[in-house]
């Protein structure tokens, strides 16, 4: 009976044994597999990054060519005002001319009559 409880618990340790061996193996598995996807996270999170930054970078480009060409249409209008006004300053100085000779020539037509 001794031997028969001796086998017994010799089959209990070998099938223990087969088990934890088992179980050892299903956790490098499981270590393996969560070792791969943690790296092709962090290679999507670093994918991911970099996309945000060239995003960020063809944001701040977008604004800045967006900022020049306001600056030059400002500049533009700014040399169309003057343009104006020197136009008008000089419309003003014809008109100011004809009204002189058109005075000029009353006065004239008056002393002939």
């Amino acid at each position: 009976e001794k031997t028969t409880a001796l086998e017994s618990l010799e089959a209990e340790r070998a099938r223990l044994a087969a088990e934890a061996k088992l179980a050892g193996s299903k956790a490098q598995q499981l270590s393996a597999q969560l070792a791969a996807e943690s790296a092709q996270w962090q290679e999507e999170k670093e994918t991911m990054r970099l996309e945000v930054q060239s995003a960020a970078k063809s944001k701040e480009a977008n604004l800045a060519r967006v900022a020049m060409m306001m600056d030059e249409t400002v500049k533009r209008f700014d040399g169309d005002i003057k343009t104006l006004h020197d136009d008008i300053a000089k419309l003003q100085e014809a008109l100011r001319q004809s009204q002189a000779a058109c005075l000029k020539a009353a006065g004239e037509a008056r002393n002939m009559s």
